[in-house]
């Protein structure tokens, strides 16, 4: 009896999760830690001259050019290029971007070309991506470094707002190796913009 007891519990638990992450923007997959993936662009055959392909959101298709991976020159932490590329000079781990930006940057809840996005988790060490393009009111296209953990460029990477408010507290990343939406589900703190406040100098 308690044996048949746990195998019914199995088998109702993926169907369980599949309910719990549904929304009115379909189903996000967060069954799979993006941790079980490859780790480098080499182990998946991902180059920088990878083919176009499509992604779907909301049940419609939108070419977001050709995500990929290019090794650079060096290893590079998100902080370092996110730095280089957006010209906001801030220090210090991702996980202390948001809250040095008070009282020098602008700060907000809306992406912007230019932005940097600044995640708070899972990774208690934060992450930060800088805004290349917005697609819709769900989606806009980032480039950051380090996201694979070997100090790579991610470029033309879309990400999209999976909060239920629409409100960009919570992102999914496309993941590049697999070519599909990874798995994880990341909290934001929110956009820093590259304009300097006057008062800060």
């Amino acid at each position: 009896m308690f044996a048949r007891l746990r195998l019914r519990l199995v088998c109702l638990a993926p169907l369980a999760l599949v309910s719990a992450c549904a929304t009115s923007h379909g189903v996000y997959d967060i069954s799979r830690d993006e941790s079980s993936y490859p780790t480098s662009y080499e182990q998946s055959g991902v180059s920088r001259n990878a083919d176009k392909h499509k992604v779907i959101v909301s049940g419609d298709n939108f070419d977001y050019g050709t995500p990929h991976v290019i090794r650079a020159h060096r290893p590079l932490q998100c902080v370092v290029y996110a730095r280089q590329e957006s010209g906001i000079e801030i220090y210090g781990n991702a996980n202390r971007w948001w809250s040095r930006a008070a009282g020098h940057y602008r700060r907000g809840s809306t992406p912007e070309v230019g932005a940097v996005l600044v995640l708070s988790g899972p990774d208690r060490r934060g992450h930060v991506a800088i805004v290349r393009k917005i697609v819709d009111s769900r989606t806009i296209i980032v480039d950051h470094s380090n996201w694979l953990g070997r100090g790579e460029i991610n470029k033309d990477t879309p990400v999209r707002d999976v909060s239920t408010a629409n409100d960009w507290s919570r992102v999914n990343f496309w993941w590049i190796p697999g070519t599909h939406w990874g798995g994880r589900v990341n909290t934001v703190s929110g956009f820093i913009y590259p304009d300097e406040i006057l008062a800060s100098r």
